[in-house]
This record gives structure tokens, C-alpha cells and sequence, in this order.
């Protein structure tokens, strides 16, 4: 099936489902304006008269939004915004001149942490060096973030205006490189103290997060002390009533000694017991005496004790409270400056420019899409996390290229790259057309099977994880960026054993089960689990109060991370230098945490309950992607928390069960 026919099939299943969001925009300066109750961010897809799908970015300022990037010099517009499927599929079905890619692709196959964007930035910095015009695209602006964050603009010498990153970036290191900031240069002084105020938030939020754990100590030292005081006083006490029952005794028997020598009688008839008699008695005395002397010893030692603890200096406690509370309302003030600079800036008018430029940042529906890019010939076109791409729009990147330009770029290996990275490189560098991503990661969304396969697919990579070697791929197989138990977890579950570890770690373990019986309830066309977030917030409390700051919570149900973050919200108010983020798991794509507690939300109500839609797919499966994106988010610790038995004890036999089995596994 062509890709023209393919598109059609897939515009049947949706555009019934779709629909434009109609509004009002007015030109001010060098972008249009309008209001509107609706959430709009972002790229959008915008038609009118005399405007046929055009790609725009939106920003919003509560119920203003600003458009840029629209081609007209229209006043006022009545236009129709859409950032749905179908607006893309028929932009697309537009603007494709042609069925298939014009070039043969080079794949680098890179699952997580194993380097794929170092090597794309070699392979970038090598191409620039040589002269060549480079796109660097993807579906998502992370991506082309962390490439961009990483090239050394500075030993390259591009001049300002020949970089350009088009895309909605909040990396302030990145910001000048957006053809606004070219050639609006009066944002710099804004930028700069949002800067200075932005590392003086850091160094108090660095404080906070130096002081919490001494202040922790502190409290659990005063705690304790307490507890040992209230021991002691307990042990004087009892000493001091075993010392006076000694006493007694003592006096007793000397009384009893003194009655017994003025007895005339007795002395006079008895005269020889009497004696046996005191001095049984006073043998009884010396003893007492000597246990009243040991009694008085221990009472000494015990009030030492006692004095000492007594003692302790709670001037430190109360100082690093003073302190926290400082450093809080200092946060506070800094954190309102910055609202206020940043609202300042978003006020300000932006502008584009794109003549000269030799290096272009693009998301894939923004290359494909928009006109000045498009009318760029490159060189080279590096395509990152092409396995979440329709291939429609990979068709539609590659258009931009020189057809039939040759490389041959010579390349000295670099000692701090690996030898598959260093292959890695070294091959592309002579190919137009770089694909990098992994096939086991998150695939397209899509309806149709057709637009559901990734440029992987139709090329067969895959069977590079059944051992076939690949002329035109190359597999980067050391991870870098998970725990090794993480790693071996996932090589053996996804990745046919082959992935290996290069992170050491003093860690033993990463991987941890907490079960909850719990079970999960409807919620429209998604599901909840209210049970399951009382842990959550018990193992994010955990790692806040150990120091860890990046934290995130994947669950396959939207609604339930929606409910997440709002049981969430005070501790983000207590913690606000934390990077905590409850969401699904394709908001976790190319992100990573220290921290990843899964909720598996979903829980059986027998052994032969279906499995929802998140959870139906076998080994090669979407199911089996999103696990593999969810376990590698997490650099350190993986924390699953769901019905783990009842799942476990299910008749039917998943994905999502091998999984878990896998994880019960390591102890």
C-alpha cells in the first residue's frame, strides 16, 4: 500500500473524532493574539482563508495565547487550530512529493543510557566541521534538547544566526539559538537576572537540601536522648527505693541489736547465745552497709548520667531550624521575583531568522510542516527517537536532502567513546540519513496497523536482537545510565540478553516490590487505584526525607497520575526544589528520574479476569514497550507498587506477568 493510500485509510479512523478549534486571532507586532478558556500550547496546525495548514507555535498566558510562526499580513484572521492526527495526516498527504525514502538509511540502534546522544553530537560536530548543513529532528523536543545541550557551539565557531532550534525550549542555555531570540536581543538583559536570581534559588535550595538531612540527625539525637533520660530517671528512681528498703533493714537490725544487749535477763541466762546472736546481726548490718555503699555508688553514676544528657546543647537544633525557616522564606521571594521576570519576558515581541544557518533543531511535524524549513537543502538529516515516528513524516524529513550528495569523511576514533559508539560514528558519517532510536521503545500512535509500524519495522531491524549482523545498523550495547540489576532485567526481558552494564555502583539493589490488595475503580474510560497512592506517598516521603530530589511515578492510566499529583501538591509545596512527576508513560519517554515507582494500578478480581487494554499485549507487543520505557526511566531505584499476587496468580499468561516474575526474581 502506498504511503498516500496508507494515510487515507488511517484519515477514515480518525477525522470522525477530531474536531478544529475555531477562533479569532488579531496581529500585535510579530505575532498574532487571541483568548480563549481552552488549554493551547504548543505546535499547532493552523487553516484559513488564503492559509492551508501552516504549523504554528502557541504560548499561553492564562486565557491569552500568543501565535508565531504564521505567514500573513492579515489584521485579523478566522482561523481553525488543530493538533490532532488528522490535521497532520492531510498536511502531510499535501505536502509528500513522493511514496518511500529517498536514501538508504543508516541506523544506530541505542536502547537507553547506552550513548546514542553522544554519538549523534560526534556525529554532528564532524559534519559541521566538514561543511555540511545538518537537520537534527525527532517527535519529541527532548531529544533534540539533549543533542543540543551537548554540542560545543564554541569550538565549532558558528557565528550567531547559523544555529537554530525550533522548537519550545525551557533550557535557558539553549534559548539564544531560537530565531526569536536573534534578533530580539533585548530579552538578554532580562535573561541575565533571571540567571543571577535562578543561582541564587539553586544555592538555597542547595542549603535546604545540606541542612534537612543534619536537622533530621538533630531531631533523631534529641529523640533519643529523651528516651535514654526517661530510662535513667526509671533506673535512679528504682535505685533510690532499693537504697532506703536498705536502710530500713539497716535500722531495723540495729535497733533490734540494741534491744537485744539491754535485755538483763537474757544476758544473765543467755549470755553465750546472746552473743552468737549479735553478732549474726552484725554481720547481716555489714552487709547491708556494704550493698547500701554499692546502692549510693550506682545512684552516683546514674545522676552523672543523668547530668550529661541533661546537658546537651539544643541551641544547634534550634539554630538549623532558624535556618530552614530562613532559607524557606528566602525561596519563597525568589521563587515570586522569578514569576514576575518571567511574565515580563513572555510580554516582550519575537522575531525569526533563518538565512545562513547550517545547523536546524526540528521537531519531525515542525520539518515537515514548516516553510522555512523546508526550504533549506541539508546536507545531512539525523532522524533521534525515529521508532515513535508515523513514517510518513520520516518521508517528508527526508525530502529536504541534496539528493545524491556523497561523503566521505575521514574519522580518527575517539578515546572516550566506545568501540560500538566509535562504529557507530564512523559509519555515519558517510550516509545522508541517520535513524537513531530503539525498537523495543514506544512505537507510533496510530489507528491503522499500517502508520503503527516504525521505520525499524520496515526495514527489519529488529532481528539485530536475534543475533543477525546488519550491514546498514549498528547495536550500541553498554547501558550507562540504569543500576546493573535494572540493566540485566531488561537485557534479558527485551533486549535478547545482549544489552550489557557499564555503570558501577555501590548499590546492591535497585529493584523493590510493595504489594497493595488494593483494587481499582472505573473512572470514565480510564481506571483509578485510590489505594495505591497512600504507598505512593509513603515511599516519595521516604526518599524526599533521604535527600533524593528526582522522583517520578508512571502509571498506565491518565487518571490516575491526574489524582496522583493532586494527593501530591503539599509535599511539592514542602519540597519545591524536587523533580517530582506523576504521569503516564509516554510523558516519561526520554526522561529520567533517580527514583521510578511504577503503579501498576490495575488489580484482578479473580485468577481469570481480563487484562485492560494497558496491559493485553504479549513479548513483541506496545504493552511490552511501555514496560521496557517505564523500568528504564529509572536510574537507581525501581519501586513497583500494585496487586502484585493477584496478578501473579492469574491463569493467563502475560507480558506484564513474565515482568513482574522477573522482578520477584532478584532478592
Amino acid at each position: 500500500m502506498g504511503l498516500h493510500n496508507a494515510i487515507e485509510t488511517e484519515l477514515q479512523q480518525v477525522k470522525k473524532e477530531e474536531k478544529a478549534i475555531r477562533l479569532t486571532i488579531i496581529k500585535e507586532d510579530d505575532c498574532y493574539k487571541a483568548f480563549t478558556d481552552l488549554k493551547m500550547e504548543g505546535e499547532y496546525i493552523i487553516n484559513a482563508e488564503g492559509i492551508e495548514n501552516q504549523i504554528v507555535q502557541i504560548e499561553q498566558n492564562g486565557k491569552q495565547i500568543s501565535i508565531y510562526g504564521l505567514n500573513s499580513d492579515e489584521p485579523k484572521i478566522n482561523a481553525f487550530f488543530s493538533k490532532n492526527s488528522a490535521s497532520l495526516l492531510v498536511a502531510l498527504k499535501d505536502k509528500l512529493k513522493m511514496d518511500k525514502i529517498i536514501t538508504d538509511p543508516f541506523f544506530i540502534v541505542g536502547p537507553p543510557g547506552t550513548g546514542k546522544t553522544k554519538v549523534i553530537t560526534k556525529i554532528v560536530e564532524e559534519q559541521l566541521k566538514n561543511g555540511k548543513k545538518v537537520l537534527i529532528t525527532s517527535p519529541t523536543n527532548m531529544a533534540i534538547e539533549n543533542v543540543f545541550e551537548k554540542i560545543d557551539f564554541e569550538a565549532l565557531n558558528l557565528q550567531d544566526g547559523e544555529v537554530i532550534l525550533s522548537i519550545k525550549t525551557e533550557n535557558e542555555n539553549l534559548l539564544d539559538y531560537s530565531d526569536n531570540a536573534i534578533l530580539n536581543r533585548k530579552l538578554d538583559l532580562i535573561n541575565d537576572e533571571i540567571e543571577i536570581i535562578e543561582m541564587a534559588k539553586n544555592e538555597l535550595l542547595g542549603r535546604k537540601r545540606d541542612i534537612e538531612p543534619i536537622l533530621y540527625s538533630l531531631e533523631k539525637d534529641a529523640e533519643s536522648r529523651a528516651i535514654r533520660l526517661k530510662n535513667l530517671e526509671k533506673d535512679i528512681s528504682e535505685a533510690k527505693a532499693y537504697l532506703k528498703s536498705l536502710r530500713a533493714k539497716t535500722k531495723t537490725l540495729k535497733l533490734k541489736k540494741q534491744s537485744l544487749r539491754s535485755n538483763a535477763f537474757i544476758r544473765s541466762i543467755a549470755h553465750l547465745f546472746l552473743s552468737e546472736k549479735l553478732e549474726k546481726i552484725d554481720e547481716e548490718i555489714k552487709e547491708l552497709e556494704a550493698n547500701i555503699k554499692e546502692a549510693m555508688g550506682k545512684i552516683v553514676k546514674l545522676e552523672d548520667n543523668k547530668r550529661n544528657l541533661v546537658s546537651f546543647d539544643i541551641q544547634e537544633l534550634k539554630d538549623k531550624k532558624e535556618e530552614l525557616n530562613e532559607i524557606n522564606s528566602s525561596i519563597h521571594k525568589v521563587q515570586k521575583e522569578l514569576k514576575k521576570l518571567e511574565e515580563k519576558k513572555n510580554s516582550l515581541n519575537k522575531s525569526s531568522i533563518w538565512e545562513g544557518v547550517k545547523l536546524v533543531g526540528s521537531t519531525l511535524m515542525g520539518a515537515a510542516l514548516r516553510h522555512n524549513i523546508q526550504y533549506i537543502d541539508f546536507d545531512v538529516v539525523i532522524i533521534d527517537e525515529a521508532s515513535m515516528a508515523i513514517y510518513p513524516l520520516l518521508v517528508a524529513a527526508t525530502q529536504m536532502l541534496k539528493i545524491n550528495k556523497k561523503h566521505n569523511i575521514s574519522y580518527v576514533e575517539d578515546k572516550q567513546l566506545t568501540t560500538a559508539q566509535n562504529e557507530a560514528v564512523s559509519k555515519a558519517l558517510q550516509k545522508q540519513l541517520i535513524v537513531v532510536g530503539d525498537p523495543r521503545q514506544l512505537s507510533p500512535i496510530a489507528k491503522t496497523k499500517e502508520l503503527k509500524r516504525s521505520i525499524f519495522d520496515v526495514f527489519g531491524i529488529e532481528e539485530i536482537f536475534n543475533g543477525e549482523i546488519k550491514d546498514d545498523a549498528v547495536f550500541l550495547d553498554k547501558n550507562y545510565r540504569n543500576h546493573p540489576e535494572i540493566t540485566k532485567l531488561i537485557s534479558d526481558m527485551f533486549y535478547g540478553g545482549k544489552l550489557k552494564s557499564g555503570k558501577k555502583t555501590a548499590q546492591e539493589k535497585a529493584l523493590f516490590i510493595k504489594k497493595s490488595p488494593s483494587k481499582m475503580i472505573p473512572s470514565g474510560s480510564s481506571y483509578v487505584n485510590p489505594g495505591n497512592i497512600y504507598l505512593i506517598k509513603e515511599q516519595v516521603q521516604i526518599a524526599l526525607r533521604r535527600g533524593r530530589r528526582s522522583i517520578g511515578i508512571i502509571t498506565p492510566y491518565a487518571k490516575q497520575a491526574e489524582l496522583i499529583n493532586k494527593e501530591l501538591a503539599d509535599i511539592k509545596k514542602e519540597y519545591p526544589d524536587a523533580d517530582l512527576q506523576a504521569g503516564t508513560i509516554h510523558k516519561f519517554q526520554g526522561k529520567e528520574k533517580e527514583i521510578i515507582i511504577f503503579d501498576i494500578t490495575f488489580s484482578p478480581y479473580s485468577k481469570d479476569s481480563e487484562l485492560p487494554a494497558a496491559y493485553s499485549g504479549g513479548k513483541n507487543s506496545e504493552t511490552s514497550r511501555l514496560l521496557n520505557v517505564a523500568t528504564t526511566r529509572a536510574e537507581d531505584f525501581f519501586v513497583l507498587i500494585g496487586d502484585v499476587d493477584g496478578i501473579l496468580n492469574m491463569e493467563k499468561e502475560s507480558i506484564l506477568k513474565e515482568w513482574i516474575e522477573e522482578i520477584s526474581k532478584i532478592k
